[in-house]
């Protein structure tokens, strides 16, 4: 870990919502019950799902790594949140049989489990575990959307960079002492801009500042960020 004092990093005043996944999710409760209602697809490396052209289902990470984009200012992808193994994705769009414009693309070979809207409501109904899968899956993303929200009016980009690189290390629950947690999946300044609504040239100076605090390093590809205050436990 680098040997830089953080004295000058201050979190006075600053939250991190603790209760919900933040911007990656994995592992819903009782996720394992949706398995045998739908029929196994493998995305490689790379590979797409549209949400537009079908509203009719939706999907469960079996294994892998699922990025989530929409169009942003001048066509450009706008990331939104990664899915790993046991997330829901498209269940409200599912339900409601509405088409969504984002896109999901596989990082990683991905296995997914689709789901049909039938099979999923009737199952909502006739299991409880499953009804609340689904009610805490849209929950989480509602109170997430709500929080970065929040962040936008509250905090510069500098500030809003570390809590999304410290959300993502709470999602990815991988401590490594000493206050640093590891972000298991790989994340690019570029994408972190397309997140935040910030351009690179701007992530990178928060990002260098960060660093030259002593709360952001990157090491073999993945970024490290530190927790001084224990906000993530």
């Amino acid at each position: 870990m680098p040997n830089i004092s953080n004295e000058a990093f201050s979190l006075d005043g600053v939250e991190l919502p603790s209760d919900f996944p933040y911007r990656a999710y994995e592992m819903e409760p009782h996720w394992e019950r949706l398995v045998e209602l739908g029929d196994e697809v493998v995305l490689e490396r790379g590979e797409q799902l549209h949400a537009e052209r079908d509203a009719r289902f939706c999907y469960l990470v079996l294994d892998g790594l699922v990025a989530s984009s929409s169009p942003g200012p001048a066509g450009l992808p706008r990331h939104g949140a990664f899915f790993l193994r046991g997330s829901l994705f498209l269940e409200s769009n599912a339900l409601s049989g509405l088409p969504s414009n984002t896109v999901f693309t596989a990082l990683e070979r991905t296995t997914l489990v689709r789901v049909a809207r039938e099979r999923m409501k009737a199952a909502m109904m006739a299991d409880g575990d499953v009804f609340d899968l689904v009610i805490s899956s849209l929950a989480h993303k509602f109170f997430s959307a709500n929080e970065r929200l929040r962040e936008t009016e509250r905090y510069d980009v500098r500030m809003r960079v570390y809590l999304m690189l410290l959300g993502f290390a709470k999602d990815c629950n991988e401590p490594l002492g000493d206050g640093w947690h590891r972000i298991t999946f790989k994340l690019t300044q570029q994408m972190i801009g397309e997140m935040l609504g910030a351009n690179r040239v701007t992530v990178n100076t928060a990002v260098r500042n960060l660093a030259d605090e002593g709360v952001v390093d990157k090491r073999d590809g993945s970024y490290l960020v530190r927790d001084p205050k224990g906000l993530i436990g």
